[in-house]
């Protein structure tokens, strides 16, 4: 007998307890002044020299202090990306810093992909 959940999931970024962002959302919020810490989850090898302007590499097997030295407050907002949908990288970030006792973690599902693709500058990694 299968066990029915509480809530209907059909997408990962739905998960209860992480929020997404989508990417004009995240733009403007780039452009405010609200501060927000912006996390690459993405392997070395998947950056491709690329990520979104003012994105910080951290992924979920950073310490706990190189995760402190880029986040300096546990109520900081935080985004946390990857490559795409697809990409369960920023989940594992997203669980991480939740693990680690971080309150304003919000995920951006699209990634560097839907940024990219949206025509967002893009940094140098």
């Amino acid at each position: 007998m299968a066990t029915e959940l509480p809530y209907q999931r059909t997408k990962d970024w739905e998960l209860p307890g992480f929020p997404a962002i989508d990417t004009a959302t995240l733009g403007l919020l780039l452009l405010s002044d609200v501060p927000v810490v912006v996390v690459d989850a993405r392997d070395c090898s998947a950056q491709g020299g690329k990520c979104i302007p003012g994105a910080s590499h951290l992924s979920a097997v950073s310490t706990a202090d190189e995760i402190a030295s880029v986040i300096n407050s546990k109520w900081s907002l935080v985004v946390a990306y990857c490559v795409d949908t697809h990409c369960p990288a920023r989940l594992g970030m997203c669980r991480r810093l939740r693990g680690l006792g971080y309150r304003n973690v919000l995920q951006y599902p699209e990634g560097i992909v839907g940024w990219a693709a949206a025509g967002y500058p893009l940094a140098e990694a």
